[in-house]
């Protein structure tokens, strides 16, 4: 009894899996029905309908070629500008920066009196933030949105978007400052010394308000007494001597104050015992 119990159970779960599948075929056929309708269609105001249909659903992939031939279809018209419009947003939305940024840029361009101006160089703008790579690879494009970003803020210095730009140009500095920083610590891991306390350098030079900038300057210390002691004869003095004048930018109170004293320390010894051999 029990065992018919089960498959009864077991027939009627799988009757339901199947309606299931029937009923989620069925939306997809008929989904796909109404999209070759709106691709097929020369009725253009229809067209138009389907193509906001999928806008707002935020189907942005099968928005996006209904638009492309609607803009064919009204260049030159007033409705040119709405549809050029939700066509760089289905570009956006779609995760297309690259493309997107192109046409919102376009739009500013082309759309030169539409209300939409400050609103579309904000998205050309940001489009640039987003196309943004990883801060290990190459950072063109964040050096591009840093750029488009303060373009806007001068072209709108009054805009309600000022501190949304301040925020993502913010992102965009600490990706680029996170790459010099690697950068020159590779150089210091690879025992390139003299190449370090060039781009460690250059990194407090670039970026002031470096959060860990205490250890940059042990870094500098460290590697400056390294390259002095890797040195030939004739270079350590003046090499010993520079870390005696990096340590000078060490606070007391770093917690890399002690080691780097003792990186002072030795030079000192070290400019003392070739002193000594000169005068000798």
């Amino acid at each position: 009894m029990c065992w018919l119990l089960s498959h009864f159970s077991l027939n009627l779960h799988l009757q339901k899996m199947r309606q299931l599948i029937i009923f989620f075929l069925s939306l997809a056929l008929a989904a796909c029905g109404t999209y070759s309708k709106a691709l097929k269609t020369k009725n253009m105001p229809e067209k138009y309908a389907y193509a906001k249909q999928y806008y707002d659903a935020q189907d942005y992939i099968r928005a996006i070629p209904l638009f492309e031939e609607l803009l064919t279809h009204y260049k030159g018209t007033d409705s040119s500008e709405m549809i050029y419009y939700y066509y760089c947003y289905s570009n956006y939305g779609s995760g297309e920066f690259s493309d997107a940024s192109y046409h919102f840029k376009n739009f500013t361009e082309t759309f030169y009196n539409s209300d939409k101006i400050e609103e579309c160089y904000f998205m050309y703008a940001k489009c640039e933030y987003k196309y943004s790579q990883p801060y290990y690879l190459d950072q063109t494009a964040t050096q591009n949105g840093i750029e488009k970003l303060q373009l806007f803020i001068n072209l709108f210095p009054n805009s309600e978007r000022i501190p949304e730009c301040n925020q993502y140009m913010d992102e965009l500095r600490a990706k680029l400052q996170k790459k010099a920083y690697e950068n020159a610590y590779l150089y210091y891991k690879i025992g390139n010394y003299q190449a370090a306390v060039s781009a460690l350098k250059l990194l407090l030079d670039d970026y002031p308000d470096l959060q860990n900038v205490d250890e940059v300057e042990f870094l500098i210390v460290k590697s400056s007494y390294m390259l002095a002691k890797n040195s030939i004869e004739r270079k350590k003095e003046v090499r010993y001597k520079n870390v005696v004048k990096e340590f000078k930018n060490i606070d007391t109170a770093s917690e890399y104050y002690k080691e780097a004293e003792s990186y002072n320390s030795k030079s000192l010894k070290a400019i003392d015992r070739i002193s000594n051999i000169i005068i000798k």
